[in-house]
């Protein structure tokens, strides 16, 4: 193979990788701030919805209850999430009924809406 030819691949491969993390990065990031926006609103809404129940120390709140809650949740981030598969579970401490913890399980389409 020629040099100018290898040079050309090398840089080819270079472009290729660099572009393939910045896409990593902006994906993670994306994710993480629908995470944060989940996380919020699940929240939110066990205290104003379920904080009253007391027989489980972890509680499902999936986007379709959150879309369908009276509360001004602003989900606009969500768009691209499916409702009915797109969770979080709100982790309580038994005893007392506080949150302790909310970790979300996201189902979204993020570059291929």
């Amino acid at each position: 193979m020629k040099k100018g030819l290898k040079i050309l691949i090398i840089i080819v491969l270079v472009l290729v990788v660099i572009g393939l993390g910045g896409l990593y990065i902006l994906y993670s990031s994306e994710m993480k701030s629908m995470e944060k926006v989940m996380n919020e609103s699940a929240r939110d809404y066990y205290t104003n919805y379920m904080s009253s129940n007391t027989g489980s120390s972890a509680y499902k709140v999936t986007l379709e209850d959150l879309k369908n809650a009276e509360g001004d949740y602003n989900l606009t981030k969500l768009n691209s999430c499916n409702a009915k598969t797109t969770v979080a579970t709100v982790n309580i401490n038994y005893s007392n009924g506080k949150v302790t913890s909310v970790a979300s399980k996201l189902d979204c389409k993020i570059f291929f809406k």
